[in-house]
């Protein structure tokens, strides 16, 4: 008998990130697929179903797995990053998804990005190549935690608090102070406050937060690293 998969919040955004793949038309018979780019220098693999910057996909996931490797969270297979024209309707806030069920990473490509006034803008600042690349960190962070997360079932909460302290991180220092200064605030005072509903107000407040909290910590990786190892459970629903 096959188990059914428990429905989480983190399970239903994966199908949602599933749709973002089967809505790409397939090639027609002689047609040639979509191009793929392997970075330089780090294990990622590009393929491009939307006009994008490659070298920003590039610099955006290798400093995403350098800054997770520096607090012990290795890269454990080729990230593969997926640059596609729309998003499914139920992530229209959102530039990019992970889908931990098949390990697929799927964002918006970086014109589309850039130049659509409609394209989400969850820091408070116009989206650029800074901005871009952070949020391909996201999604690459998403991608490596997947595969450290030592039990079943890990809360949304946990897994956007790693993305955010990423994204926020690997911003170059004067346009993060710049968002910094976009949302007032002194981070998360402990693990209870942390939580999906937060993230789901405001992902931008939520990353922010995240970040602040993991840098007010004696050891921020250390915190990351109970979390993976389920030592420290963050709640997808906040506890009153």
């Amino acid at each position: 008998m096959i188990a059914r998969p428990k429905i989480t919040i983190a399970y239903l955004s994966g199908i949602f990130c599933q749709l973002a793949a089967s809505a790409v038309a397939p090639a027609e018979a002689g047609e040639a697929s979509a191009p793929s780019f392997r970075c330089s220098g780090t294990d990622a693999v590009i393929r491009l179903e939307a006009p994008a910057n490659t070298d920003w996909i590039c610099e955006g996931a290798a400093a995403a797995i350098d800054f997770l490797g520096a607090i012990g969270v290795p890269q454990r297979a080729t990230v593969e990053i997926n640059i596609v024209e729309t998003l499914p309707s139920g992530l229209r806030d959102a530039v990019g998804c992970y889908d931990w069920l098949h390990g697929d990473i799927h964002v918006l490509g970086s014109d589309r990005c850039i130049r659509d006034t409609e394209a989400p803008q969850a820091f408070r600042v116009p989206n650029d190549a800074g901005i871009y690349r952070s949020y391909v960190a996201h999604e690459v962070a998403h991608a490596l935690a997947a595969g450290s997360f030592g039990f079943a079932h890990p809360s949304a909460a946990a897994q956007e608090y790693i993305a955010g302290v990423v994204q926020i991180s690997v911003l170059e220092p004067g346009q993060r102070s710049e968002i910094l200064s976009r949302f007032p605030g002194d981070g998360y005072d402990g693990a209870v406050e942390i939580n999906f509903l937060s993230y789901q107000l405001d992902p931008g407040r939520f990353a922010v937060e995240a970040y602040r909290h993991f840098m007010k910590q004696e050891d921020g990786g250390a915190f990351v690293e109970r979390l993976l190892s389920g030592d420290i459970r963050l709640k997808d629903q906040p506890t009153y």
